[in-house]
């Protein structure tokens, strides 16, 4: 069985680079790799396996996780230097949650640090998959209609965002993610790599965050 889930294979203990190299190229295990010791919910993911890469970011790798009939959530890695403790990796996941739990943002169900390779540490969160991003709709859809999601949807989430404090700091088309149903479709911010908390959000880094979604207009 390939991958009873991504993360098994980072809580293995005697785990060298090239092992690390075949993740991240798709190239399937054996039952033997992977870990019996696993210390995530297993029931999160029940029969689901990684079935190719969604994306990729500057310094992660996202996999889509799909079980026979759905593909309902995706594995977020990134790699970090060893002497990393993923102090800003640990607070992308939680504002990702904190914001996922208000509908903002994709539904976070499970991160970790993983420090079991030689070289590399790697942090993993494991979310809810969503269809595309608003960037590769821009080029099939009129341009009304982008506004009309803006107005009505996008716009809305974002001001909510700020209004709990979080500064996205990398707001562009390809972080507004969306999802399908009967013809509708559902949006949400994602990528909180560069975001931050503060009290109040003034209405000067309001602007500023909203600056980089002026290009699809």
């Amino acid at each position: 069985m390939f991958i009873k889930h991504l993360v098994d294979r980072f809580h293995l203990k005697d785990i060298s680079d090239e092992y690390f190299e075949r993740a991240m190229y798709d190239i399937p295990m054996t039952d033997k790799e992977i870990c019996q010791d696993i210390s995530w919910p297993k029931s999160c993911f029940n029969n689901e396996t990684v079935t190719g890469i969604a994306g990729f970011g500057g310094y992660s790798t996202v996999y889509k996780l799909c079980s026979r009939d759905t593909c309902n959530h995706v594995a977020k890695v990134m790699r970090l230097p060893k002497s990393s403790k993923g102090t800003f990796q640990l607070r992308e996941a939680q504002i990702q949650q904190y914001l996922g739990d208000q509908g903002i943002a994709p539904k976070v169900v499970f991160y970790t640090l993983c420090k079991v390779f030689p070289k590399w540490n790697y942090f993993v969160i494991i979310m809810d998959r969503y269809d595309g991003n608003l960037f590769e709709l821009t080029d099939v859809k009129p341009k009304s209609q982008i506004k009309k999601w803006l107005a009505g949807s996008i716009l809305p989430k974002i001001k909510k965002m700020h209004d709990l404090g979080v500064i996205h700091n990398d707001l562009g088309a390809s972080n507004i993610l969306y999802s399908k149903s009967n013809g509708k479709y559902k949006f949400v911010i994602a990528d909180f790599g560069l975001s931050r908390r503060v009290m109040q959000v003034s209405p000067v880094e309001r602007k500023r965050d909203l600056e980089k979604l002026q290009f699809i207009l």
